[in-house]
C-alpha cells in the first residue's frame, strides 16, 4: 500500500470524526445517499462510504424490480406519448425506409450469392435495423464508431456507399481493405468507423481508450461501441465498463440484445436483468429501450450522447431485438430455435414492417412508392455486386503493404520467399483472380510512384541518393562516376521496383543507356518477376523496348502470370509488336546472357 494512500485513509478517517465530509478522497459528496444525520454513521473505507446496519440481509435480485424498457412506438405503428416522438420530417422518414429497404435486398442478394459460391461469408441484418439506423441517425458525424460485424446499416448510414460495401464483401483491389480482411469487416477512415474486427468484444476497450483521448481533446465528441449479448459475456466488456466508469470518458456502449449468441440462447447465458443491470453496477447511467422501436433508440442515443458529451461520463444502452435471420451464413438457427418462432416475430415485431406503417400513416408512402423504391434498391445492388465481381484481388505482394512505412528486412525477406514459392508453383494458385500490373502510365503512376519511399541503406559512409527530378541523369552520373560509391539497380525496394525498372518507367532513353553501360542487369525483376522489357512493352514505350532488345534484353522472360512482354502489348500497337516479332523471328536477336554486377547500395526514389 502506499504512503499516499494510506495518508488519504487517515485524512478521511479524521474527517468523519469532525463530522465533515471528506472532499473527494474516495468519493464525491454527491454520491451520499441515506437519511443519517451523522457523518459518524457512515463507512469510510476506500471503496465503500455508505451506512452501517445492524441487520443480516442479504440481496437477492429477484427482489429487485426489473429495468423498464422505454418504448416510443408500440407494434401497431401508434406513438404512446406525443411528447417523445422526435416529429422527424418526410426527407428523414424516407431516407431511413429506403436504407432499410436497401438494407433487405443486400441480405437478400448476398445471403443468395454466398449460397452459390460466389462470396465467401456474410451476415445478415434483418431484424435489428432499427437499431442500427436509429442509433446512428442520433451520431454527430465525426464520432467515432466501433462497430461488431452486425452494423452495416450504421456505416452505410455514415455514406459507405454500395459500390464500396460490395467491393468489401468480395475483397476485391477497390476494396478498403484490399481483400485482407474477412466479408461485413468494413472500416473508413474518412467516415470515422474503425475497422470492425472479427475477435469478439475486443472493440469495447479500444473505444474506451478512444474516448478517454477525445475527453483529453475537448472536441465535443463521443466514441460509440456496439456489441451484442454474447459479447457481453466476454472479459473485455467488464474491463471496459469499468475502465469507462473510473476514467469518465464519454463513450456509449450499445447492446443489440438480439437474444442469442450464435446458437446460445441468452437463457443460457446469463442471470439476473439482463445487460442493463450491469450499468449501475459499474457506475454508469443505463437505459433499456425496445430496439425494434426506431424512434426509442434514437431518443435514448441522441440523450447518451448528451451525457457522455456534457457530463464526460458512460452510457449503456441494452437494445432488446430479435435476431430475424440466421447468424452468418456458416449458420442454420432451425437447429435452435423452432420456425415458428421466428415467424411470430417476423409477423409481429418486424421493425421494419413497423416503421414503414408509421411512414404509411403520415401520408409519406403507399405501395406503389414502396414497389419503385425496392425495385431500385434490387437495381442498385446487382450493379454494385457484379461490378465488384468484375475486379480481380490485390497482388498478393501486397499483403505486406500498408502496416510500415518502410518494409522491414525479415518481411522484406518473407515477400521474397512468397513471390518465389508462388513462381514455382504458379499452376497451383489462382493467379488469373489477381490483379496484374496496370497497363496505362497514369494508372500505373498512381499505384507504383506514389509509394516510392524507399530511403539509402547506411551500409557505407559513401552513400549517395537520387530523387525524382530534372537532375536525375546528372545525378546518377555523378554517382555512377564516384568509384567509391556502389550502386545497386536491381534490387527491389519498397515500391515492389528495382532502379532500373524506375528509369524505364520515366521512359527515359538516356537514363536506360545510362544504366545499360554501368553494367545494370537488363533482366532483372520486380516482385512480380516482371522484368524491364516487361514494363516497357506494357507501357508502350517503343522506343525503350527497341533500346532493351538491342543489348539482349529476354523476349522469353515469363511472369508471375506466365506473361511474356509481347503478351502485355496493346492490341492496337502494331509497331511495336512487329519489333517483338523481329526479334522473336530472327536468329541473328537471340537473346544474350547479360551479366549482373551486384553493387552493394540502394538507389532511392522519392
Amino acid at each position: 500500500m502506499s504512503r499516499s494512500f494510506m495518508l488519504k485513509s487517515l485524512k478521511a478517517l479524521t474527517n468523519s470524526k469532525k463530522n465533515i465530509l471528506p472532499n473527494g478522497s474516495f468519493c464525491s459528496a454527491k454520491r451520499y445517499t441515506g437519511n443519517a444525520t451523522s457523518v459518524s454513521d457512515r463507512a469510510a473505507f476506500p471503496g465503500y462510504t455508505g451506512e452501517f446496519t445492524s441487520n443480516l440481509e442479504f440481496i437477492y435480485p429477484e427482489n429487485n424490480e426489473l429495468i423498464q424498457c422505454y418504448r416510443v412506438m408500440n407494434r401497431k405503428s401508434q406513438i404512446l406519448d406525443p411528447t417523445q416522438d422526435p416529429n422527424f420530417d418526410r426527407e428523414t422518414c424516407e431516407k431511413i425506409l429506403k436504407t432499410m429497404i436497401t438494407l433487405g435486398k443486400m441480405d437478400t442478394i448476398m445471403y443468395e450469392a454466398q449460397r452459390q459460391g460466389r462470396i465467401s461469408f456474410y451476415m445478415p441484418n434483418h431484424g435489428e435495423t432499427a437499431a442500427q439506423l436509429g442509433s446512428a441517425h442520433a451520431l454527430n458525424p465525426d464520432d467515432l464508431v466501433f462497430a461488431q460485424y452486425r452494423e452495416a446499416g450504421v456505416v452505410l448510414w455514415r455514406g459507405l456507399s454500395m459500390q464500396e460495401t460490395c467491393d468489401q464483401i468480395f475483397g476485391n483491389a477497390n476494396g478498403t481493405c484490399k481483400g485482407r480482411q474477412m466479408p461485413v469487416h468494413y472500416g473508413s477512415k474518412e467516415l470515422s468507423f474503425v475497422t470492425i474486427s472479427s475477435t469478439i468484444a475486443t472493440q469495447l476497450p479500444q473505444a474506451v481508450g478512444a474516448a478517454y483521448a477525445l475527453k483529453r481533446k475537448q472536441n465535443g465528441l463521443a466514441a460509440i461501441t456496439y456489441f451484442g449479448d454474447g459479447g457481453s459475456s466476454e472479459g473485455d466488456t467488464h474491463a471496459a465498463m469499468n475502465f469507462a466508469s473510473v476514467f469518465d470518458v464519454p463513450v456509449i456502449f450499445f447492446c443489440r440484445n438480439n437474444g442469442y449468441a450464435i446458437s446460445t440462447s441468452v437463457k443460457d447465458q446469463y442471470r439476473g436483468d439482463g445487460i442493463a443491470a450491469r450499468g449501475p453496477a459499474y457506475g454508469i447511467v443505463t437505459i433499456r429501450v425496445d430496439g425494434n422501436d426506431l424512434f426509442a433508440v434514437y431518443n435514448a442515443t441522441r440523450a447518451a450522447r448528451e451525457i457522455a458529451v456534457k457530463e464526460s461520463r458512460p452510457v449503456l444502452i441494452e437494445a432488446m431485438t430479435y435476431r430475424l435471420g440466421h447468424h452468418s451464413t456458416s449458420d442454420d438457427s432451425t437447429a435452435y430455435r423452432s420456425i415458428d418462432e421466428m415467424h411470430l416475430w417476423e409477423k409481429d415485431d418486424n421493425p421494419v414492417k413497423r416503421f414503414k406503417q408509421y411512414v404509411i400513416n403520415r401520408g409519406w408512402w403507399d405501395a406503389e412508392k414502396d414497389e419503385q423504391v425496392s425495385a431500385e434498391a434490387q437495381r442498385l445492388v446487382m450493379e454494385c455486386f457484379h461490378n465488384a465481381e468484375k475486379q480481380k484481388r490485390a497482388r498478393p505482394q501486397s499483403l505486406f503493404d500498408d502496416v510500415y512505412d518502410k518494409l522491414p528486412a525479415h518481411l522484406e525477406k518473407q515477400r521474397n520467399e512468397m513471390v518465389d514459392h508462388v513462381k514455382m508453383y504458379r499452376k497451383e494458385y489462382p493467379l488469373d483472380f489477381f490483379i496484374n500490373k496496370i497497363t496505362c502510365p497514369s494508372a500505373f503512376r498512381n499505384e507504383s510512384t506514389s509509394k516510392l519511399k524507399e530511403k539509402v541503406r547506411k551500409k557505407n559512409p559513401n552513400q549517395s541518393q537520387i530523387s525524382r527530378s530534372d537532375s536525375d541523369i546528372e545525378n546518377v552520373k555523378c554517382l555512377l562516376r564516384r568509384r567509391s560509391a556502389c550502386i545497386d539497380m536491381s534490387s527491389i525496394n519498397n515500391s515492389g521496383l528495382t532502379a532500373f525498372h524506375h528509369a524505364v518507367l520515366e521512359n527515359s532513353i538516356e537514363l536506360v543507356k545510362l544504366m545499360l553501360d554501368n553494367n545494370a542487369d537488363i533482366n532483372c525483376v520486380d516482385e512480380d518477376y516482371w522484368t524491364p522489357l516487361h514494363t516497357a512493352a506494357s507501357l508502350g514505350y517503343y522506343e525503350v523496348s527497341k533500346l532493351l532488345l538491342q543489348h539482349g534484353a529476354d523476349w522469353r522472360a515469363l511472369t508471375l502470370q506466365d506473361q511474356r512482354p509481347f503478351d502485355l502489348i496493346e492490341a492496337g500497337d502494331a509497331e511495336l509488336k512487329n519489333l517483338f516479332l523481329k526479334y522473336m523471328n530472327e536468329p541473328c536477336h537471340k537473346n544474350k546472357t547479360s551479366q549482373n554486377l551486384k553493387i552493394s547500395m540502394h538507389v532511392s526514389w522519392i
